[in-house]
């Protein structure tokens, strides 16, 4: 039998040994695992450094062609346009990127455009491990500055509340003088120092590409002889040049200057007439009954239309200095009509207005470069803007209705003794054997509060005949009711009939109409008669609801009215409110255009002056954008 040696054995076990020991050891078993996992980050970072540079090459390469461009197509541009992309890129260190041909120069009677392309690529040192040498970083684009037909109305608010100090401690109208100036300088001139907008000096006119009415409003909107003049009107007047519009105009965004007199006078614009204003729903104890000449100054901010110069519109302006030697007269005086100021602001817009224009060129008023402005979309592009401005909001107006406005009045006056007599019609119409004169003292002291209230209505001691007082020199008398008697001197005629005109520039007011004796007058509020006028009142609600179901105020929806039509029209309206009361801002917010999900509404308050605000609209229109 064969014996091993267990000595002699030992040396061949071992090498199973160690592989068995070896094998359950547990050290170093995340080795593998981590080569792996740190062969995979050197991939993923190389894949991030990789495209982190290709992006950034790109994003260089993008900017460089968009400031390019937009140098290119500047419209003051003289050198060689395309000699200027391929500089831009040299200057950047990307020369060779872009090829001259491929770039792209349109020049057109509106303006020039620009547009090119760059194909660039990077190495990828990374990605070229797994195949990928580069990646492409191309870039493209194209800037154009149209010479786009322009057409601007500048709709500024000059009631009295502007007199009053802002936030700034200066007062609103001055602030409004040194922005509209500014704005209207940005619009008409290339400034020479962009930081002085407010010295048109320091700026060359452009081309006549743009042009800029200033439409200030109070009460009313004055309209001037110069443009109203312009105009078929009913119940035309030289005393006053503001219009009445009815509700239903405010949908339309024209005012038609021209028509047919002899077949559709009612299609001509109604002149309004000029006079004291006074509320006719009630009345006050201490009203009078005529405003004495002497008083005309004191009590001009109550004026249902006023004429001060300073008020007039300026249609569709070129020269800076023009604009701003008027910009510079405004003033600040009488209550707010947003809704009036905003359908004049429209109407200079609108091509209905043309007629009107192209006799105010012929007048030498408006540059001949704007013959047919208007522009009428139809036919040829253009852009159309409002900015309407207010530091408040809409209150009462006041209208004289048809009757009440020229022709023949239904007063009689005596000059000797200041005595009225009103017409009094019988109950036969055709005839006048039944016509009666009621007689009063307008001079006679107004009644007490109590005596108001106690069914006098305020009015004075009447009498009631068969003829005007003092006609035809006959000796009249009447007694008031302190006591005194008032004659006239026997032969001595200066009893006349009153025209409307005459009537309201002589100073009487609504009072006058009071007179509850009479047979019309007496009924002057009920069943919608409205002797002599209407009062729309911004308090009462229009009966109409916005979205949300709120109540429109009346006058409030003759301005959205306004707005709506504008919009539809493709005007562009920007709002501008300075410190006005949170009650005004909602129609202010509606009456906005929205452009690119953005609300064209402003709100000047003390971290936002108002030139700033103008500054921004005045870019926003000249804005020279990418086209792609």
């Amino acid at each position: 039998m064969l014996v091993m040696n267990s000595k002699a054995r030992r040396p061949r076990r071992r090498p199973l040994l160690v592989l068995r020991d070896f094998i359950a050891q547990e050290d170093g078993a995340m080795i593998g695992f981590s080569l792996l996992v740190f062969l995979a980050m050197l991939i993923f970072s190389g894949l991030a450094i990789d495209l982190m540079r290709h992006e950034l090459h790109r994003t260089r390469i993008q900017s460089t062609m968009d400031r390019a461009l937009l140098a290119a197509a500047h419209p003051d541009q003289e050198t060689d346009r395309k000699e200027v992309v391929l500089d831009y890129f040299k200057r950047a260190g990307l020369d060779g990127i872009v090829k001259r041909e491929d770039i792209k120069v349109l020049v057109a009677q509106d303006g020039t455009s620009v547009s090119a392309f760059a194909n660039s690529s990077i190495h990828t040192p990374f990605l070229n491990y797994v195949g990928v040498s580069s990646l492409p970083a191309p870039a493209g684009g194209g800037a154009a500055k149209a010479n786009v037909l322009t057409e601007i109305s500048l709709v500024v608010d000059v009631s009295g509340s502007m007199a009053n100090n802002s936030s700034n401690g200066v007062s609103k109208i001055s602030e409004l003088r040194k922005a509209a100036t500014e704005f209207s300088n940005l619009l008409l001139c290339d400034a020479k120092n962009p930081a002085t907008p407010a010295n048109w000096e320091d700026c060359t006119i452009k081309s006549k590409k743009t042009s800029l009415s200033l439409v200030p409003y109070s009460t009313q909107v004055n309209v001037g002889a110069t443009i109203l003049g312009k105009f078929d009107r009913q119940d035309a007047q030289t005393d006053a040049y503001c219009v009445d519009f009815p509700d239903s105009e405010f949908t339309k965004t024209a005012v038609v200057p021209k028509v047919d007199m002899s077949v559709e006078p009612e299609k001509a614009v109604t002149q309004a007439a000029k006079f004291f204003r006074y509320f006719q729903s009630g009345s006050r104890s201490s009203g009078d009954f005529q405003i004495p000449a002497s008083d005309f100054g004191r009590r001009n901010a109550y004026l249902s239309c006023h004429t001060d110069s300073w008020r007039e519109v300026s249609a569709l302006e070129d020269n800076p200095a023009h604009m701003e030697a008027r910009i510079k007269t405004l003033q600040a005086s009488g209550d707010t009509a947003i809704d009036i100021g905003m359908k004049w602001g429209v109407a200079l817009l609108d091509n209905a207005m043309e007629p009107a224009i192209t006799d105010l060129i012929a007048d030498g008023q408006v540059h001949s470069e704007f013959a047919s402005r208007p522009l009428d979309p139809a036919t040829t592009a253009s852009s159309k803007f409002v900015v309407l401005m207010t530091d408040g909001q809409n209150t009462n107006h006041h209208h004289l209705v048809d009757g009440y406005r020229t022709g023949p009045s239904l007063f009689w006056f005596n000059d000797e003794r200041n005595i009225i007599s009103v017409l009094d019609i019988g109950n036969d119409p055709d005839s006048d054997h039944d016509d009666t004169y009621i007689w009063f003292d307008a001079d006679e002291r107004p009644r007490t509060r109590g005596e108001y209230y106690n069914g006098h209505r305020g009015m004075p001691t009447y009498l009631r005949r068969d003829k005007p007082y003092g006609l035809d020199g006959a000796r009249d008398c009447i007694q008031n009711r302190h006591g005194s008697w008032h004659c006239t001197t026997d032969g001595y005629d200066t009893t006349e009939r009153l025209t409307w005109e005459e009537f309201w520039a002589a100073g009487f007011t609504w009072r006058m109409f009071e007179l509850d004796a009479h047979s019309v007058f007496k009924n002057r509020n009920a069943n919608g008669v409205n002797i002599p006028g209407r009062l729309i009142s911004n308090s009462q609600n229009s009966g109409a609801v916005d979205a949300n179901g709120n109540p429109i105020k009346a006058i409030d929806k003759r301005l959205l009215d306004q707005c709506d039509a504008a919009k539809l029209a493709g005007m562009t309206i920007y709002t501008i409110e300075m410190e006005t009361p949170n009650t005004a801002t909602d129609a202010m917010q509606k009456c906005a255009s929205t452009k690119d999900g953005k609300l064209l509404h402003y709100k000047v308050d003390a971290n936002l002056d108002l030139s700033t605000v103008f500054g921004r609209i005045a870019e926003d229109i000249n804005r020279l954008r990418l086209t792609h």
